[in-house]
């Protein structure tokens, strides 16, 4: 099905970025950050975002540190998914122009 395929790709884009950011911006590269856990909890509070919590954000970490190299291929994915809606919108405009 490719709802379920498109979900399941953003969702792992989503992971793998929260990731991403999370060892590299806030553990500054390192493993694990000086100040211990209490950072997930933090970034959890200050996010605030429905089902990113302390679990989940542990695990999208390990999702990053597992495999750091798949980031070429999710900015491939997200430069797609923003052509593909440029390209959208572009067409639905033109269109509505030319009524």
């Amino acid at each position: 099905n490719n709802a379920v395929r498109a979900i399941n790709l953003n969702i792992t884009a989503r992971n793998w970025l929260v990731g991403f950011w999370i060892v590299e911006f806030e553990q500054n590269g390192e493993d694990r950050a000086q100040y211990g856990e209490k950072l997930l909890e933090t970034i959890a509070k200050t996010i605030s975002v429905r089902g990113l919590g302390t679990t989940i954000l542990s695990q999208c970490r390990k999702f990053y540190l597992t495999y750091p190299n798949i980031g070429l291929e999710i900015e491939k994915y997200l430069h797609n998914i923003d052509l593909k809606i440029f390209q959208t919108n572009f067409h639905q405009k033109n269109h509505l122009l030319n009524f």
